[in-house]
């Protein structure tokens, strides 16, 4: 079982991350390492970290493609590289991850519109919303996962919308 390191946030406190609104919920104050215990996962569900994606990226398989893809999109919040080479699939998967070229993204949440498993294969589609320099983006992305010969799941690669 791998167990990744999980990189400071860039700032110290904002809201919550999904919705991205103060005057809907009460700002956090986040930890150096991983979201407050209290908080909930920044993939969406009303979960814990510890209970959501935090499992996943102590090394619990993914269950389903619409897990890992939650979970990736976490690693992309909290900057785990590691993770997300780990559950790239080998023909697709890039030799690295550097997150000091990502222009300063902040991920604000994360909306699944649909998720479906064909035997090996699924499918999820998502909006991940982020801000780059005070303006806010949206990524419509419909993404392919498949699950190999060891039973995991694996990101494939996605069409992104508008790309």
């Amino acid at each position: 079982m791998k167990v990744y390191p999980i990189h400071p946030f860039a700032d110290s406190v904002q809201c919550c991350l999904f919705c991205a609104d103060l005057r809907y919920c009460a700002p956090i104050v986040k930890s150096r390492s991983v979201p407050a215990q209290a908080s909930t996962c920044p993939c969406g569900r009303l979960n814990t970290y510890e209970t959501c994606c935090g499992v996943f990226h102590a090394g619990t398989p993914a269950p389903t493609p619409e897990d890992l893809m939650r979970s990736r999109y976490t690693a992309y919040v909290l900057q785990l590289g590691p993770y997300l080479l780990d559950t790239w699939a080998s023909q697709t998967r890039p030799p690295q991850m550097d997150f000091a070229e990502d222009g300063g993204i902040k991920w604000l949440g994360l909306e699944v519109k649909r998720a479906y498993v064909e035997g090996e294969r699924g499918v999820v589609e998502f909006v991940a919303r982020y801000k780059v320099a005070g303006r806010a983006h949206r990524m419509h992305e419909t993404s392919r996962f498949t699950r190999e010969a060891d039973g995991r799941w694996y990101y494939v690669d996605g069409e992104v919308e508008g790309a």
